[in-house]
């Protein structure tokens, strides 16, 4: 019985590195294939007042995703979420002013877009974003 004992926890010794060597290997193949070709990174929601007559009037939720070319694009663009957040809670803040008496529609999605990539262009490298895609924009009262 012993001897059983002895042979399984040798063989278990012996097997526990090579199915741990072989399983790194296959993860680090599949992180390189996720990385090729255009990635797409969320980001938000980001939620930004509307102001009628110097007070808010009601609430702007945009949802976006950021492409970039690469997985190395996309971790660069992941990591700085939080100030991509920031820049865009200060570029969009005041775009949405309804005045007395104005009618049409209220988000301009040129106009948004237009801030975000500014936003982008102060916080991200050159090159890292392809393209904005707004995902989702809802309008909510207080």
């Amino acid at each position: 019985m012993t001897r059983l004992l002895r042979i399984a926890f040798l063989a278990a010794f012996l097997l526990v590195p090579q199915i741990a060597l072989a399983n790194e290997g296959g993860g680090e193949a599949a992180k390189e294939e996720e990385a090729k070709g255009p990635q797409f990174v969320p980001v938000g929601p980001v939620t930004v007042p509307v102001i009628r007559n110097g007070r808010i009037y009601q609430y702007v939720r945009i949802t976006v995703k950021l492409e970039t070319k690469d997985g190395a694009d996309a971790k660069v663009v992941t990591s700085m979420i939080p100030a991509l957040t920031d820049a865009y809670l200060t570029s969009l803040y005041g775009a949405f002013y309804v005045g007395e008496g104005m009618s049409g529609p209220l988000v301009d999605i040129e106009k948004i877009k237009n801030r975000l990539t500014t936003a982008n262009q102060k916080v991200l490298p050159d090159g890292v974003v392809q393209n904005i895609l707004i995902q989702q924009i809802s309008q909510s009262s207080r």
